[in-house]
């Protein structure tokens, strides 16, 4: 009798170490969302239900509910269970069924309900557990863990004073999020962007006589920069005086030039030499009967001076003038070479030349007379 109850026993324990290993390494669960959870009477919510895990299963019987005195409901809908050929059946609960496991998971159902009008402020539940999981190969149950979702219904709102949560810029608008203090449900509003705020700038490239520069704004806020013409200057003429030309330099007309780059407005031309004011000339060595004299000009103006040469007596005495530069006879006699200025041995010359005229005349009379 013993054996008999101790063998019995040992199954027992057998299966049930069976049944919870069986329960625990095939558990599935199931997961709900909504599309909004804070709401007002009127409003419409659609609540997705999905299966996050599942292990394989033949059969869900799904149990729905929610609170009656806050929603109504509008429509269930089934979705899921796609990777194996079952059947759907959702009314008020839902249940699908197939000949062979299923391990789909993603969304099955999608639940629909308005808030009513007269519900009251507060929490409105609405849940999905699992009646019945089965599995098909071993026909034992498979554990499935439910879902839930909370909104929250609030017939006025009352909101808090907001929270920037996103800073505007100076170029793009920033984001005020107001809070209702009893449910939690939020708007946002829009901060204008508040605009670049430039420095008084710099001058980055400097103009010039010529050539327009640039000065660069730079944003305080966010160093956007943008830029303008620095008009040119222009340049800044100074006069160049005049120089009057002389009897020893060459002068200059009037110009001008840019005091600023250099360059020359107007260029000033070359003047030529004035001529010299000699004067009557001063006779610096005396000429003798056989050697030239000078005489030199001085210009009264600027000092230069300038000497011509004074022919060489002769040997009758006498002075002469001559140019610069001009020499007279080295000592020849009176009869083969007569000097500048000596009116005897000049004389004599044309004596010379009358007689020998005279001759050749008488000449040519007496041989005219012969022939005839």
């Amino acid at each position: 009798m013993k054996k008999i109850l101790t063998l019995a026993l040992a199954l027992c324990l057998c299966l049930g170490v069976l049944t919870v290993g069986a329960s625990a390494d095939g558990s599935g669960s199931l997961s709900m969302t909504a599309d909004a959870t804070s709401v007002q009477p009127g409003d419409t919510v659609t609540v997705t239900v999905s299966v996050a895990s599942n292990p394989g299963t033949c059969l869900l019987e799904l149990l729905i509910s929610y609170d009656e005195t806050r929603l109504e409901k509008v429509s269930y809908d089934y979705t899921g269970m796609t990777d194996v050929s079952g059947a759907w059946a959702v009314s008020t609960n839902a249940i699908w069924d197939a000949s062979e496991n299923s391990t789909y998971a993603g969304q099955i159902l999608t639940l629909t309900y308005k808030v009513l009008d007269s519900a009251e402020d507060g929490d409105a539940s609405i849940s999905v557990t699992c009646n019945s999981a089965m599995d098909w190969d071993t026909m034992e149950d498979v554990a499935f863990s439910g879902a839930s979702v909370t909104l929250t219904v609030c017939g006025e709102h009352t909101y808090d004073e907001g929270v920037v949560t996103t800073e505007a810029t100076c170029t793009e608008d920033g984001v005020m999020t107001y809070t209702c203090t009893k449910c939690g449900a939020t708007y946002t509003e829009a901060i204008a962007a508040t605009g670049h705020s430039h420095d008084e700038g710099v001058v980055t490239t400097a103009a010039t006589c010529t050539e327009d520069g640039v000065v660069t704004y730079t944003c305080t806020k966010c160093d956007d920069t943008y830029t303008d013409v620095v008009a040119a200057t222009g340049h800044t003429v100074v006069t160049d005086a005049a120089v009057a030309a002389t009897c020893s330099a060459t002068g200059l007309t009037e110009g001008s030039h840019c005091s600023v780059c250099g360059e020359v407005i107007v260029a000033q031309e070359v003047v030529e030499k004035l001529e010299h004011t000699w004067d009557e000339g001063v006779v610096t060595t005396e000429a003798t009967s056989t050697t030239d004299g000078v005489k030199t000009y001085t210009c009264t103006v600027c000092g230069e001076t300038k000497t011509e040469t004074i022919a060489a007596t002769g040997t009758s005495g006498g002075s002469g003038s001559g140019s610069s530069g001009s020499s007279g006879s080295s000592g020849s006699s009176a009869a083969t070479s007569p000097q500048t200025g000596d009116e005897t041995n000049v004389a004599l010359w044309v004596v010379l030349a009358l007689a020998c005229l005279g001759g050749m005349t008488v000449l040519v009379v007496s041989r005219k007379q012969k022939n005839n």
